[in-house]
C-alpha cells in the first residue's frame, strides 16, 4: 500500500480540491472542467457529504492533497429475479494525482470505500465512469468491478457519457481472504507503468474486454 494517510476532507480544501479534479480532467483529450458548474459542493465538501451520510477522504503530500475518495448511500435495484431496491454504495469520486500514480494510493483510497461499505452493511458498490477516463476504467475493472451496459449521460457542461459498474462487497472480501494468488495482485510490489498502452475503444461495449493482466493503479 502507499505510504500516505488518508484524513477526512473539510470544507477548507476547496481550493486543492478543484486542482486535483482538474489535472484529472486536463489528462484526456476534449474533457471540459468547470468546477462552479459541475462540482459547486466542493466549496463545502464536508457539509455536503455529511448531509448525506457519506463521506470523503484526501491523502496529501508536500504537494499538498494528491488524492481523494468520496462515497454515498443509494438504493440500488436488485436483479432479476428479485425486485424493489436493497442498500448500495455510491462510490463518487475517486482520484490521484499523476505524480504519485504507481504508488497503490488508488488502492487505498478505494479501500476506504470498500470498508465504508462493509460497514454500513451495503453488498453493493457502484460507480458511473467517463467513458473518455481511460485510466479510471482499468483501474476499476483491476478492482474486479463489473462493467455494466448501461449507459447515462451526465448533467455537465458537456453532456458526458458515463458507464456503470458495481462491485460485490462481499465476493470482493472473500476472493482476497480465500485466494492467495488474487490477494498477492493487491499487496505485490507495483509494476512498472506503461505510457504506450492501447486503451481501446471504450464507447464501443464489444470492444470493452476486461483484462486484468495489466494493472493500473
Amino acid at each position: 500500500m502507499s505510504n500516505l494517510a488518508l484524513r477526512p476532507a473539510n470544507n477548507e480544501d476547496h481550493d486543492e480540491l478543484v486542482n486535483l479534479l482538474a489535472c484529472a480532467y486536463g489528462e484526456e483529450a476534449d474533457c471540459v472542467f468547470d468546477a462552479e458548474r459541475d462540482f459547486p459542493y466542493l466549496q463545502a465538501v464536508r457539509d455536503y457529504y455529511g448531509a448525506g451520510g457519506g463521506d470523503i477522504q484526501v491523502a496529501e503530500n508536500h504537494l499538498g492533497i494528491v488524492g481523494m475518495v468520496s462515497w454515498l448511500p443509494i438504493k440500488i435495484e436488485k436483479s432479476a429475479p428479485d425486485r424493489g431496491l436493497s442498500k448500495g454504495m455510491l462510490l463518487d469520486h475517486l482520484y490521484v494525482h499523476p505524480l504519485v500514480r504507481r504508488e497503490r494510493l488508488g488502492m487505498d483510497l478505494m479501500f476506504a470505500a470498500i470498508d465504508a461499505a462493509e460497514v454500513a452493511d451495503c453488498p453493493v458498490m457502484e460507480t458511473w465512469m467517463n467513458v473518455k477516463f481511460h485510466r479510471g476504467h482499468k483501474f476499476l475493472r483491476f478492482m474486479t468491478f463489473d462493467v455494466g451496459q448501461n449507459t447515462r449521460i451526465a448533467p455537465d457542461l458537456q453532456k458526458s457519457t458515463e458507464r456503470r459498474y458495481s462491485l460485490d462487497i462481499d465476493d470482493f472480501l472473500d476472493a482476497l481472504e480465500q485466494d492467495s494468488e488474487f490477494y498477492d495482485s493487491f499487496f505485490s510490489p507495483p509494476d512498472e507503468p506503461t505510457p504506450d498502452d492501447d486503451h481501446g475503444d471504450i464507447d464501443d461495449p464489444k470492444k470493452f474486454v476486461i483484462d486484468h493482466s495489466e494493472p493500473w493503479r
